[in-house]
């Protein structure tokens, strides 16, 4: 990625409105000061392009709260929770998806003596992925005596525990709720824009990931709804700031847009990525119809995500491994390993 020549500049504070010319910002200024009083004032900041890419929120203490505005702060939360799960004797995880999937095995892993019950409305955790997938994930959470409550409906949930639809009560020293993922839009729904929001809440955007009837504005990731419908995570996201930012060059050269996600894939359907950690040394890897379980998943994680890093620092190996891995991943994808809906 080319250098910026023209002047930039890095606003730390809350979007509170989203326009369509300009974003209003609410700025924090109790970085720098040593008392506990929290000065704020906001800041108007005009555009020619915008690219809304806000995210979607979880429940803390999965998703950071707006205190939570510094590293140094957010690392004091994970120091709490991690005293709390330490001393606990039992854990439920609500939400059966990638992310309470994930968290679960994380625990299970450092902490094998504990409690833990998984408790998610769809008969299968990540239901998303394939069944060789799924199976592989119940399988580990089985042989590690974890309960898994599957295909239960929630009616309350609390600090303490859940109740199901069919009135049982389960309870633990510790609850983490990893489902309800909601679209981080409410500066949109404040602003001109509103009437984009579907009713999820989430921006609907064209085939070229313009906001519909604002050419100048486009959204990426878990924010908006395009009609490719992808699974919502890093990697697509990704494939979505990359494909706004070249449709944004094009507009100001003149040239025409081009369609996600062939601009960025090469083909009308991304190919489906992803790997479920189980642990330290176990997951699940799939690439569309392939799916690899065990040891080497998770050291092929280990792998990404430590040559990603290295990629955002734009070390040479970083860049380099990316580079050629998303090629080969496209090309794949196109030619002999198609997803299955080709």
């Amino acid at each position: 990625m080319p250098k910026l020549s023209a002047p930039h500049s890095f606003v730390h504070g809350v979007a509170t409105q989203i326009n369509q010319h300009n974003v209003v910002v609410r700025l924090r200024d109790d970085e720098t000061t040593s008392t506990s009083t929290t000065t704020t004032s906001t800041t108007t900041i005009p555009f020619d392009y915008l690219v809304i890419a806000t995210g979607a929120d979880y429940r803390s203490p999965i998703t950071p709260t707006e205190s939570e505005s510094s590293y140094g702060k957010r690392h004091n939360s994970w120091r709490e929770q991690a005293a709390r799960l330490k001393s606990a004797s039992s854990v439920l995880v609500l939400g059966g998806g990638a992310v309470g999937t994930e968290l679960a095995a994380e625990i299970v892993c450092h902490f094998p003596n504990k409690q833990m019950t998984i408790v998610d409305g769809q008969e299968h955790l990540v239901p998303l992925f394939p069944k060789r997938t799924q199976d592989h994930t119940e399988n580990w959470f089985k042989e590690r005596n974890t309960k898994l409550v599957l295909g239960e409906v929630l009616d309350k949930i609390d600090g303490q525990g859940c109740t199901t639809k069919a009135g049982d009560r389960i309870t633990a020293d510790v609850v983490f709720v990893c489902f309800g993922m909601k679209c981080n839009t409410t500066a949109v729904a404040n602003g001109d824009m509103s009437a984009t929001l579907n009713s999820r809440g989430s921006i609907v955007v064209n085939n070229y990931l313009q906001v519909t009837d604002f050419p100048h504005v486009f959204a990426c990731g878990d924010a908006m709804s395009h009609p490719a419908n992808e699974i919502k995570q890093a990697y697509y996201a990704e494939m979505n700031g990359a494909a706004a930012a070249g449709n944004i060059l094009s507009m100001m050269r003149g040239n025409p847009l081009q369609k996600y996600p062939e601009s960025i894939a090469g083909a009308s359907i991304s190919p489906l990525v992803y790997v479920v950690s189980l642990g330290r040394y176990d997951g699940s890897l799939g690439f569309n119809n392939i799916v690899l379980n065990g040891s080497v998943a998770a050291l092929v994680k280990w792998v990404l995500e430590w040559t990603k890093i290295k990629q955002m620092e734009e070390r040479p190996i970083g860049m380099a491994v990316w580079a050629f891995g998303d090629a080969m991943t496209f090309f794949l994808s196109r030619t002999l390993v198609k997803p299955s809906k080709l």
